[in-house]
């Protein structure tokens, strides 16, 4: 967008500018500075010339040359938009013109010496160091050879000064205009910089000022965060406490039991009794396992060999095994960053959902294999179960969504949703392809373990 051209004289000025400077803000500041002084310094030749008209020993010719020579230069900047040949064009006109003049005006005490003089200046303001130095000693040098003609036996340049009080009075007014409309134009282009800075200055302030109160939420959030934590470890503490009991107490009186039906030698009941003390043995260590989980959350992960985990995992589910003759398979699984309760309730949800989810006349078959593609390991859980409608998959890992299971089967719809957690925990992704009466996999991605 350009920038700067709400009037009709901007518009004017502006078209001077070659397209692709406006884009460029420092640039375009620049140019823009270059466009005013070309027009500034055809304003200060229409008032020599018209000066010199007045006055009958006045030459219009330098302010001529650099009248035309001016709009060649702003169409050769607008072709091109090289400040250093700008800068040297703005030097090369009014000298071209001057030069020759101050020869005959007055040499070395000529007024038109004072106008050479700018030249440098408009070399160093709009090309670079090095062509202002270079102007500056081409006029220098000029200066000094005046001084050794007026010196020489030849005679003195002050023979052609003019006696016109009003040719002095009008080239020192204009002088005088010429370098203070120059400053006038660069402080005006000062000032524009200084304000873009201080808006800057002042939008950075107000970024400051809200990244430090983003800065200041997040830490209430954290602290918050932490709070809810130690309660939950609390809670989790009590609830275990309260838990291991009521296990005391059907341990204690299963032993009691078992201790009095011993001598009926009935090697079912001694069975069933095992069951039990072996199954609140289980639940007891669970229970112990999962509130050091929530004690050590933040402590470093293990690596955990899934192939030691699973007979946990078979052992854990083994009544309902049994009761649905369920087939478990796995082989080859990896080793993965994590903690061994986390897993075996991972695997122990995936499992009892497939044998659970079953087609009525047909045995559970569970197959859990592995593969490596670059750094993840991929292991599928499949099963030959009733499978899951597509329109219920984007929300079958969403906390009580059931995904459209008939309410014949028993459950909450909490199981995959913890098993997502417990997969998100280890950095990692759970993904689920199912089809109606033939089957679900649960994919699980894992990171590889560095060698």
């Amino acid at each position: 967008m350009r920038q700067g051209t709400t009037t009709k004289i901007g518009r004017i000025l502006h078209w001077f500018i070659p397209n692709d400077l406006f884009a460029q803000k420092e640039l375009f500041r620049k140019a823009r500075i270059l466009i005013y002084v070309h027009f500034f310094i055809i304003f200060i030749a229409i008032i020599l010339i018209a000066v010199s008209a007045c006055i009958s020993d006045g030459n219009s010719g330098p302010c001529i040359i650099v009248f035309f020579g001016i709009f060649g230069a702003l169409l050769v900047f607008k072709k091109w938009g090289n400040f250093s040949i700008s800068g040297n064009i703005l030097a090369l006109l009014p000298a071209l013109g001057l030069i020759p003049e101050a020869m005959v005006t007055g040499g070395i005490y000529s007024d038109n010496m004072m106008w050479l003089y700018i030249c440098p200046m408009l070399a160093f303001l709009f090309a670079d160091k090095k062509w202002g130095v270079i102007w500056s000693v081409l006029i220098v040098t000029y200066h000094t050879y005046l001084l050794k003609l007026e010196l020489s036996p030849l005679p003195s340049f002050q023979l052609q000064l003019v006696d016109d009080p009003y040719y002095f009075y009008a080239s020192y007014l204009c002088l005088f205009l010429t370098v203070l409309g120059l400053i006038y134009i660069f402080k005006s282009g000062q000032d524009a910089y200084i304000r873009d800075l201080s808006k800057q200055r002042n939008l950075l302030m107000q970024q400051k000022e809200e990244i430090q109160q983003q800065a200041d939420e997040l830490r209430r959030q954290e602290q918050k965060l932490k709070k809810m934590n130690a309660d939950l470890e609390q809670f989790a503490f009590v609830v275990s406490h309260d838990l291991r009991e009521p296990l005391r107490t059907i341990g204690t009186y299963t032993n009691l039991i078992g201790q009095e039906l011993k001598q009926s030698g009935n090697q079912k009941t001694d069975e069933y009794i095992y069951f039990v003390k072996d199954g609140a043995e289980r639940l007891k260590k669970m229970i112990s396992n999962v509130l050091d989980d929530i004690r050590n959350e933040e402590k470093d992960k293990k690596l955990i060999n899934l192939n030691d985990i699973m007979p946990v995992v078979i052992n854990n589910l083994s009544s309902t095994i049994r009761e649905k003759s369920a087939s478990i398979n796995y082989m080859d699984l990896p080793q993965v960053m994590g903690y061994s309760t986390a897993y075996i309730q991972l695997f122990q949800n995936l499992i009892s959902n497939s044998i659970k989810f079953q087609k009525e006349g047909e045995l559970p078959k569970i197959q859990i294999t592995a593969s490596r593609v670059n750094g993840s390991h991929y292991i599928k859980v499949a099963d030959n179960g009733i499978g899951i409608p597509q329109e219920h998959l984007s929300r079958i890992f969403t906390l009580g969504e059931r995904a459209g299971i008939e309410t014949a089967y028993r459950g909450h719809g909490i199981g995959l949703s913890t098993c997502k957690k417990i997969v998100d925990r280890f950095d990692g992704d759970i993904l689920v392809d199912s089809e109606i009466n033939r089957g679900t996999i649960f994919t699980i991605k894992l990171p590889r373990v560095a060698s």
